[in-house]
């Protein structure tokens, strides 16, 4: 039997997350502040998220992601479907939103204290930051 899972992330931005999504080029939406989305699952299982990223779009068979706020915790906490879990597609994509969203998170506290910031893009997947600037 499928059911949806909560595990605790280390997303803390909302914005960070939105560019993250933004930079995977994953189809995904966003509540408005104050509201939630509806997350879609197998057998007809819904659950509320900030963000969500349908099915198809991500890879999985089952259910949508999404990301919830937890104003206790100040952070996101990611909903999945947990028989999509180990599914090869959605972690691939999951491991694209983490990398980019470390990315994201790195500039910004790069650029705040007056760094220049170059990516580069390796063909393993991994992003190399390039800082140059202040010494």
């Amino acid at each position: 039997m499928s059911k949806y899972r909560k595990l605790k992330t280390k997303f803390t931005s909302r914005v960070h997350l939105r560019e993250a999504l933004q930079a995977t080029g994953l189809p995904f939406e966003e509540a408005r502040p104050g509201q939630a989305l509806t997350l879609n699952g197998y057998g007809g299982q819904r659950r509320e998220a900030t963000f969500v990223v349908r099915k198809r779009a991500l890879g999985a068979r089952y259910g949508d992601f999404g990301w919830q706020w937890d104003p206790a915790t100040k952070g996101f906490t990611q909903i999945e479907d947990d028989l999509d879990a180990g599914h090869l597609p959605v972690q691939q994509n999951l491991q694209a939103i983490k990398r980019e969203y470390a990315y994201a998170a790195t500039v910004t506290q790069a650029r705040v204290k007056g760094y220049q910031i170059r990516r580069i893009d390796l063909p393993s997947g991994e992003i190399q930051i390039q800082v140059t600037g202040r010494i």
